[in-house]
This record gives structure tokens, C-alpha cells and sequence, in this order.
């Protein structure tokens, strides 16, 4: 029981390190997935783009607590 506890612990870690890392490394990949190519041009686009950072620093902050 105890092994599988820090099996779904560190799989849960290393899910919120990609979260991490779509939202602030790669926030413009992340953008281009949600919106289509025809609103790209619109704000919402570039709004979405500076989120990524604070969106990212939450699944930092998750990531850390799991580890």
C-alpha cells in the first residue's frame, strides 16, 4: 500500500512539472492549442499568452507541496 501511495505521489508531481512547464516555458504552444487559428489575431490570444506564468506559478507551488 505504501509503495503505491509514492507510486501516484510522484506521478502527481511530475504532472503538475508539466503543467509547470506548458504554462510558462511554452505558453505560446499552450495558446495556439485553445485558440483556433482564426482568433489568433484577436486580444483574447495575447491575454491568454500572459497568463501562462501565473497559471504555471500554481503548478509550481502544487509541485512543491507533493514533493
Amino acid at each position: 500500500m505504501y509503495q503505491i501511495f509514492i507510486i501516484v505521489l510522484i506521478a502527481n508531481a511530475i504532472w503538475f512539472a508539466l503543467g509547470l512547464d506548458i504554462f510558462t516555458l511554452r505558453r505560446l504552444i499552450f495558446a495556439k492549442i485553445l485558440i483556433p487559428k482564426s482568433e489568433r489575431d484577436t486580444p483574447v490570444f495575447h491575454k491568454l499568452i500572459a497568463t501562462g506564468p501565473f497559471i504555471g506559478g500554481f503548478n509550481l507551488a502544487i509541485c512543491d507541496l507533493k514533493l
